[in-house]
């Protein structure tokens, strides 16, 4: 009889990744996000299980749209692509503010084998009730990020009531900060014409087009385009004549 001797099969490390966001560019949250990036690397590296893939990142963007915020969609799509094991994010409110996009992306990578794992909230998604505590602190995310947009608004209206203007530091389009006042300049047609067109019912990119064609610029001296004539119209601190 021939005895053959097995080796114990070695076990191949998970791939770890992680995701970190800091919602404004402002040097005192740049170092907020180099210590998530230290804090996760020594965390990956600490455990003999698992191996370093790669930091998933942005920085400026809101977390209410996860469309706009493009490590988040290059996590994703890695993920799908099963790249990795395992995403370790420190928040539930940094993956997203959006109760359910925050379920429906932990779903996606769930259906691929990838664990999400929320270092302060506690949570595993391999964890059978994953699905209730996301949506319970989503719920509270959620519900902050409105409070927190319905405070600014109201701080804009008080600050107009009294003739008070400190908006886009002081360049606006279409009008000029004087004395704290804000006066028409000569591209304040550009800002009516985009409105009067809106309200006509004119789509974004015809609105756009309309104005490249008769030479209007930005405030940076750029064209105008779809995204820039929506943000305009959507942009709560506007100010009309």
């Amino acid at each position: 009889m021939i005895i053959t001797r097995l080796e114990p099969k070695k076990q191949e490390k998970l791939r770890v990744a992680c995701y970190g966001r800091v919602s404004s560019r402002q040097s005192s949250q740049e170092e907020s996000y180099s210590t998530q990036l230290k804090y996760f690397q020594g965390l990956i590296n600490a455990n003999p299980a698992w191996e370093f893939f790669r930091m998933y990142s942005d920085k400026g963007k809101s977390g209410t749209d996860t469309a706009h915020r493009p490590g988040f969609q290059q996590m994703i799509a890695d993920g799908e692509a099963e790249l990795y094991d395992i995403v370790l994010v420190k928040s539930v409110s940094r993956f997203g503010q959006n109760v359910g996009q925050v379920q429906q992306n932990v779903d996606i990578l769930r259906a691929h084998n990838v664990t999400v794992i929320f270092q302060k909230d506690e949570i595993r998604t391999d964890d059978p009730t994953a699905n209730f505590k996301l949506s319970l602190i989503g719920a509270i995310a959620q519900d902050e990020s409105h409070s927190i947009g319905e405070n600014r608004r109201w701080t804009y209206q008080q600050r107009f009531a009294r003739g008070e203007y400190n908006l886009g530091n002081n360049r606006i389009l279409g009008y000029d900060c004087v004395d704290g006042k804000l006066v028409p300049n000569g591209d304040a047609w550009i800002v009516k014409e985009i409105f009067d067109r809106f309200v006509a019912g004119e789509p974004y990119g015809r609105i756009a087009k309309t104005l490249n064609a008769k030479g209007a610029r930005t405030l940076k001296g750029g064209e105008f385009c779809l995204q820039t004539v929506r943000y305009i119209i959507k942009n709560e601190t506007y100010v009309g004549d």
